[in-house]
Order: C-alpha cells, then sequence, then structure tokens
C-alpha cells in the first residue's frame, strides 16, 4: 500500500511538473488605453506607432536629446516592455533607421529632411531574402515597416531602403 501511496504522489508531481513547463504565456497588443497610459509613464514625444501581428506594439519617439522606440506587449496581465533608445541624429542624418531582426522583424524609418518627407512618396525595404516591402509615406517622417504581419521566430535584417518619388524615382537611398 505505501508503494501505490509513493507512486500516486510521484504521478501528482510529474503531472504539475509537466502542466507548469508545457504553459505558455501568451502575448498581445497593448490596448488603447493601455498604450496612452505607456506613453505618459515614459514621457514620450511619439513619433509613430503600430501594432505588429497582434504582438506587440512599436512606439517611436524622438526628445530633444534622445530617439529610438520600444516594444510594448501584455504578458500574463502585465505590461513588458524594451527598448532601443540612441542620441538625437536628425540635424546630421537625412534617415534615422533601426529596428529588429529576430522574432518578428521590422524597420524604424524617421526622414529628419523636410525635402525628403515632402518629396518621398513610398519607402521600399528590401530585407536580406531578396523580399520587399513599401509602404506609402503620405507626409509622415516616422514609418514603422514589418518584414509581414504572419512571421514569428526568423531572422530576417534590411539590407537597403530606398526612398521613392511619385513616379517611382529613387531619391534617396540606404544600404
Amino acid at each position: 500500500m505505501r508503494k501505490f501511496y509513493y507512486l500516486f504522489a510521484l504521478c501528482i508531481c510529474f503531472i504539475a511538473l509537466i502542466s507548469c513547463s508545457s504553459s505558455k504565456s501568451e502575448t498581445t497588443s497593448l490596448s488603447d488605453r493601455e498604450l496612452e497610459e505607456f506613453i505618459k509613464s515614459h514621457d514620450l514625444n511619439v513619433t509613430a506607432k503600430q501594432v505588429i501581428g497582434n504582438k506587440f506594439t512599436v512606439i517611436m519617439f524622438e526628445n530633444a536629446n534622445n530617439m529610438g522606440f520600444y516594444t510594448a506587449y501584455l504578458q500574463d496581465g502585465e505590461i513588458k516592455s524594451s527598448s532601443v533608445i540612441s542620441d538625437n541624429n536628425t540635424d546630421t542624418s537625412p534617415i534615422s533607421m533601426g529596428g529588429v531582426a529576430t522574432g518578428v522583424p521590422f524597420v524604424t524609418i524617421s526622414i529628419n529632411n523636410e525635402e525628403l518627407i515632402k518629396n518621398t512618396h513610398k519607402i521600399k525595404i528590401v530585407w536580406d531574402d531578396g523580399q520587399e516591402s513599401i509602404q506609402t509615406v503620405n507626409n509622415r517622417s516616422a514609418l514603422i515597416i514589418p518584414y509581414d504581419n504572419d512571421s514569428f521566430n526568423v531572422t530576417k535584417s534590411c539590407d537597403e531602403v530606398y526612398l521613392l518619388d511619385e513616379n517611382g524615382n529613387i531619391i534617396h537611398e540606404k544600404s
């Protein structure tokens, strides 16, 4: 009988371990209210924001001394985030780029030149596998361009960026 109790207790422990190790925390993007609270709590001057893959929100910002982006998401009822922040280089560079190459890849682009903002109709990103992502600018100075919204756990890097005018002519490129 004692063996039965030990075996029963061992099975219960084994089942508990399996259920704990197999549970995966689901991540979701922030609600509008959570996003606004996050922006306010981090005192961000937001230049662009976008939900990617229904998993997280990218928030681009530019303050007087620095610029960058946060990725924020909800996991187990708690807001989690990470950031990439650099010195503000808008006076010295026509475009500033950032992004993430692994997981759910995306590129952040800030157009720092008023003439480029006015004349750029579309931005074309060429990824390292040759896939192209094209987004209309619509007089925006900051854009977030995902590799796609369906690829997870991949590694993709941005090889080339083209700013195109209304006729599709390249007016600025960065590789």
